[in-house]
């Protein structure tokens, strides 16, 4: 199983997860969110999980402390993903966050994580795939 071979929810690597397109801010999802619940089954620590609520924009300097391992991004399409990696390197004052300077950021299909449902356990999936074993995943 899958689920042997990660840590025990909220002890694995740090994570940001934003929704690309929603403007020049950092979308991201807090504790109220199912995707909140999503990081956490799949061993990852959302770097959002203290703040409340589904969706907030979050601050520049919290997140160069809080200084992710990855960084997820939901976008509608590959295009739209490398649109977002680029914009984010270009952010000279997150250039130091560990995820930034590794290039470690995670494709996330937004139409597959964004909906509520059954193909939550797809989304699941393909989470775990792209953190853990980024060769054999569509993810990374």
């Amino acid at each position: 199983m899958i689920e042997a071979r990660i840590p025990r929810p909220g002890t694995g690597a740090k994570v940001f997860l934003t929704l690309y397109g929603q403007g020049q801010e950092l979308w991201t999802c807090g504790q109220n969110s199912y995707l909140n619940y999503l990081l956490g089954r799949a061993g990852l620590q959302n770097v959002a999980a203290d703040f409340k609520g589904n969706w907030l924009a979050y601050n520049p300097e919290k997140l160069i402390a809080d200084n992710p391992d990855f960084i997820l991004i939901l976008a509608r399409n590959r295009q739209a993903f490398n649109q977002a990696t680029r914009w984010l390197e270009s952010l000279t004052a997150l250039r130091d966050i560990t995820a930034i300077k590794n290039k470690n950021f995670i494709f996330l299909d937004e139409n597959l994580f964004s909906r509520f449902g059954p193909r939550l356990v797809e989304a699941y999936e393909w989470l775990i795939k792209a953190v853990y074993f980024a060769s054999d995943s569509e993810g990374k």
